[in-house]
C-alpha cells in the first residue's frame, strides 16, 4: 500500500504552510500525516494537481 509521506511534499516543492492549508481544506489531519503518512487511496479521489503530483512522487519512490 503506497503512502504519501512528508518527503514527497518536499520533493514536489510544496511548503509546509501551504500543505497544512491544503490538508485543512480537505478535512485531513496534518499532524497525523506528519507522523504516519497518508494512503494514496485517501488522496486520489481529491484529484487536484496537488494530490496528483504527490501521488506520482510517492508511487515512483515506492517503485
Amino acid at each position: 500500500m503506497t503512502r504519501v509521506v512528508v518527503s514527497d511534499l518536499r520533493t514536489a516543492g510544496y511548503c509546509v504552510d501551504g500543505a497544512e492549508l491544503w490538508f485543512k481544506a480537505h478535512d485531513l489531519n496534518f499532524r497525523d500525516f506528519i507522523k504516519h503518512g497518508l494512503d494514496v487511496e485517501v488522496v486520489r479521489p481529491i484529484g487536484d494537481p496537488f494530490s496528483q503530483r504527490v501521488i506520482a512522487i510517492a508511487e515512483e519512490r515506492e517503485g
